[in-house]
């Protein structure tokens, strides 16, 4: 699975890092990113989509389906 986040639509509810942190981090103005290793990937955005590891799968999707402002996108 490969995900990636609107951050213009992310309000920084924190519940994908609550659910996830191994995938998904704040940076300091609350906006959401995938991340490796604590570390943000990539530049981000919309058109942006990082691999998740098969391990953490099943918690991205529950962070998906309890995003307030459905900001992760998978293909």
């Amino acid at each position: 699975m490969k995900i990636s986040i609107d951050q213009k639509k992310c309000q920084g509810d924190c519940i994908c890092e609550v659910i996830c942190p191994e995938v998904f981090v704040l940076d300091e103005a609350g906006i959401a990113w995938v991340a490796a290793d604590g570390v943000p990937l990539a530049n981000g955005g919309v058109e942006t989509y990082v691999e998740v590891p098969k391990a953490f799968e099943a918690n991205v999707l529950d962070a998906i389906s309890q995003c307030p402002t459905q900001c992760i996108n998978t293909r």
